[in-house]
């Protein structure tokens, strides 16, 4: 623009600059240029949405000079550029977010529904397959209950259960829960994890929803619990304030409590070879140290002591826990 910096309008000292005398003013670093060209004037607005920074500078040079009237329409019309350069700004703001969002929502392993007063709006692909649908419209003519079996484990059923949890996540903001889904390409019901989270759309409220298969999951703590409960060795897991969280039957038979009892217990009620000092320094290296193995005496619920080989290890889980696996040895000794 003949070398005239306009960044003093761009950077805000001043909103506007008007000159009707380009060819001799100074500030035009290429008057040669201007006289060249036959102009004889310059102006630059800047343009700056109300109560935002300035976006740029409408500059401009003409060869006949800028009244009044002229230059408050230029001035105008700066105004309407950058309003429309916010509104253009704006769109590309969001249609990246909604590329990005578009992107994870579909890269995801997880289910993601979108779900509002009609129904399911939106889906990932992960959904289709998790479902066993084939496409998104087929998926969207489905009502939440009809994912599932028509009662869950608790004998509830699915549809009431659902429209519970779904009032439940729009007061709150978010519900979590297990819940048995089914497939709709084979009826198999299958265990999922299933976060609700409240959302504006639109100024519409509307529900997230992200399913998790924990199929897996399920099938390794069943597989947990079956070792535990058949294993001749006694098992509990306590926390770290000592309160039993597990116990299994072998452990039961050893002591002469029931499992009920054992759960409303801690340890240091069983506890008979060490002082409670003695206790809490062992418990602390166990931390400490990660796990231990000991010999130590417990007292059974008719007050006899028994002798048992103990291995006890700490874990982070749970807040941390100490789970711990027992050989009667009381015969041995």
């Amino acid at each position: 623009m003949g070398g005239y910096k306009i960044g003093r309008v761009a950077s805000g000292e001043e909103h506007k600059f008007v000159i009707n005398e380009a060819q001799n003013d100074p500030r035009i670093h290429d008057r040669a240029w201007v006289r060249e060209l036959g102009l004889v004037s310059f102006a630059g607005y800047q343009l700056r949405p109300p109560g935002k920074e300035a976006l740029g500078v409408l500059a401009l040079f003409a060869k006949h000079p800028i009244g009044a009237e002229e230059d408050a329409a230029l001035e105008g019309l700066a105004s309407m550029v950058a309003l429309v350069v916010k509104q253009a700004l704006a769109e590309e703001l969001l249609h990246r977010s909604e590329a990005k969002f578009r992107t994870l929502f579909d890269s995801t392993a997880d289910a993601v529904v979108l779900l509002g007063e009609n129904g399911f709006f939106d889906c990932n692909h992960a959904t289709l397959a998790m479902f066993g649908c084939a496409t998104q419209q087929e998926f969207c003519t489905k009502h939440l209950a009809d994912l599932s079996p028509p009662q869950q484990p608790d004998g509830r059923d699915s549809r009431t259960l659902v429209q519970e949890r779904i009032a439940a996540a729009l007061a709150t903001g978010s519900q979590r829960f297990e819940w048995v889904h089914r497939r709709m390409d084979t009826g198999v019901p299958f265990p999922s994890e299933v976060l609700f989270s409240a959302l504006q759309m639109e100024g519409q409220p509307m529900l997230q929803a992200v399913v998790r298969d924990i199929t897996e999951r399920k099938e390794a703590e069943l597989d947990h619990a079956l070792i535990i409960e058949t294993a001749l060795d006694g098992f509990y897991m306590s926390d770290r304030e000592g309160r039993i969280l597990e116990v299994n039957d072998a452990y039961c038979r050893m002591s002469g409590y029931s499992r009920a009892e054992l759960l409303s217990l801690r340890l240091a009620d069983l506890e008979a070879a060490e002082t409670s000092a003695d206790f809490k320094r062992h418990t602390e290296k166990i931390v400490a140290e990660g796990q231990s193995q000991f010999e130590t005496a417990h007292r059974r619920k008719d007050g006899s002591i028994f002798q048992l080989a103990s291995s006890v290890q700490f874990s982070l889980a749970r807040g941390g826990v100490f789970i711990a696996f027992m050989q009667d040895i009381t015969v041995r000794l």
